[in-house]
């Protein structure tokens, strides 16, 4: 018994399909604009079509350049005052190499069940420390308000500044105390 082989492809080389044709006729086509654009062909459309919208739309004088202001007559020749400049401010932010600490939540509390949460004024120093702690808005229990002032003097930020000079200011934080269950 003798097996015969058939090959339902034709061969890469040969031209004889339609297919191949059209793809060699495709790149032929690439060549072709290839070429025009690197021979300046596309730029030379371009600013044909630009000096076309020039020359075909004529502008009157009056219309391309509007009169000009007259001039006020109690200003100096040559003299401006300067126009003051609001000075940038960035704000103080967390420094992700001191991240806040949580307080210690005092134990009497965890007994009695006191959740809440206290509104913290701080001063952030121009080295990033914090300065004077303000309780801005208590949290309804004593204990938690000074835990919370307490581990805010420990903390470190970046500090605000302006115009690029680190500067002492105030942030308000919030501290809150939740039990888990």
């Amino acid at each position: 018994m003798s097996a015969t082989t058939v090959n339902a492809f034709p061969p890469l080389h040969s031209f004889n399909s339609s297919r191949s044709w059209f793809m060699a006729l495709i790149v032929l086509v690439h060549l072709g604009f290839f070429w025009a654009l690197t021979h300046g062909l596309g730029f030379r459309i371009i600013e044909s079509t630009r000096e076309g919208w020039i020359v075909d739309v004529p502008l009157d004088p009056v219309e391309r350049f509007p009169p000009e202001p007259p001039e006020p007559a109690n200003v100096q020749s040559g003299h401006v005052d300067p126009v003051p400049v609001p000075p940038v401010i960035v704000q103080p932010q967390g420094d992700p190499r001191f991240p806040f600490t949580e307080p210690e939540y005092p134990t009497p509390d965890i007994r009695m069940g006191h959740e809440g949460t206290v509104w913290l004024t701080i001063e952030i120093l121009p080295n990033g420390r914090v300065g004077a702690v303000r309780i801005d808005q208590t949290s309804g229990f004593a204990r938690l308000d000074d835990a919370a002032v307490r581990e805010a003097r420990k903390w470190r930020m970046k500090p605000g500044t302006q115009d690029g000079i680190a500067t002492a200011m105030y942030k308000r934080v919030p501290v809150t105390f939740r039990l888990k269950d």
